[in-house]
């Protein structure tokens, strides 16, 4: 591959949100600068997030007022494609019981469905989406409506939700607990399933897209799935480590510590023998030790360059799919810029 940025190959950047945009009401690392530079190449941005709790408006005008200009019409989330699946599952109009916040309502609202409170009113269907109100009760009228027969459907099954203080209960935890009491697990039109992906492409009008997220197992997973090239951030919640040690599955296309570093210089990772070079930087990993330009690596909070720490990502990789055991890894807080 012959480019100067990671940016050159692409043309529209499918963008998550929680834990790359933002954590919770503070912009994350880099974001502004980032999106910015990304619109100043002519790259378009559209974001897409599993939070199904708000309309499309209200996630635009979170972005803007953290410094992010955004139109309503660049956001998708998994309520609207949970509305997409579940009209594949169940009749025209048919009635549905939301189990979720106003973007699941307002998107069931736009896609013509019969909304009912209760499972009194016998649903044909239950659309979960992410509700921080949600209450016993609420998860019971659900699990009565699963179990007479209706329908059940996931917006999205993110076990936390990055906020200031640390990870919250995501929506598939709530979605455990009923499938715990019900014995249903549901389909989910959110991230990793490669429908949001494609919606997301589709109204970009792009033809070339790179998806950036900061989970590995429904971001990049995801990416990875729709046939998506992806770049993982370190601003949510994978860490170094799990980054070196995924799956081949859940292995990002350009691993970056946030989105500034999607328009900053860009080298293509080399392998040998010795180890990974990455323009000027060579990682090799001999015996349980961890040799960066010819110096261990001792300290859990190394400072690198973007370069370094890609070289350290590609070369941990090499020894995985070589064989090698590699649970050894320090967990790694790297310090940048």
């Amino acid at each position: 591959m012959s480019k100067n940025h990671i940016l050159d190959s692409y043309d529209v950047i499918l963008s998550d949100l929680d834990g790359v945009a933002y954590r919770g009401a503070s912009v994350a690392l880099g974001a502004v600068e980032g999106y910015q530079a990304v619109k100043d190449a002519g790259v378009q941005v559209i974001y897409m997030t599993n939070n199904s709790a708000r309309v499309p408006d209200q996630t635009a005008d979170q972005l803007s007022a953290l410094g992010i200009p955004t139109a309503p019409g660049d956001v998708v989330t998994s309520a609207i494609t949970g509305v997409m699946l579940l009209a594949t599952l169940v009749p025209a109009g048919a009635k549905v019981l939301p189990l979720g916040a106003e973007g699941v309502i307002e998107a069931l609202r736009e896609g013509g469905f019969t909304i009912v409170a209760s499972a009194d009113d016998n649903p044909d269907a239950v659309l979960h989406g992410l509700n921080p109100e949600a209450t016993w009760l609420d998860l019971s009228e659900a699990a009565l409506a699963i179990k007479a027969g209706a329908v059940y459907v996931a917006t999205n099954i993110d076990a936390t939700l990055p906020r200031e203080r640390g990870e919250y209960l995501g929506n598939g935890s709530l979605v455990a607990a009923i499938s715990h009491a019900t014995g249903v697990v549901p389909p989910s039109s959110g991230k990793p399933e490669p429908t949001m992906y494609r919606l997301a492409l589709e109204k970009s009008g792009g033809k070339y897209p790179l998806a950036v997220g900061d989970r590995l197992n429904t971001d990049i997973l995801g990416a990875n799935r729709a046939g998506y090239d992806s770049a993982h951030v370190l601003t949510g919640v994978a860490r170094m480590r799990d980054v070196m040690l995924a799956s081949a599955d859940e292995r990002p296309t350009y691993p970056i510590f946030d989105l500034r570093d999607l328009t900053g210089p860009y080298y293509e990772p080399q392998g040998d023998n010795n180890g990974v070079r990455v323009g000027d930087a060579h990682v090799q990993i001999d015996d349980r030790r961890i040799f960066l330009n010819g110096e261990r690596i001792d300290q859990e909070r190394p400072r690198l360059q973007l370069r370094e720490y890609q070289a350290l990502v590609h070369a941990v990789w090499q020894k995985v799919d070589a064989g090698h055991d590699m649970s050894w890894l320090p967990d790694y807080e790297p310090v940048w810029r």
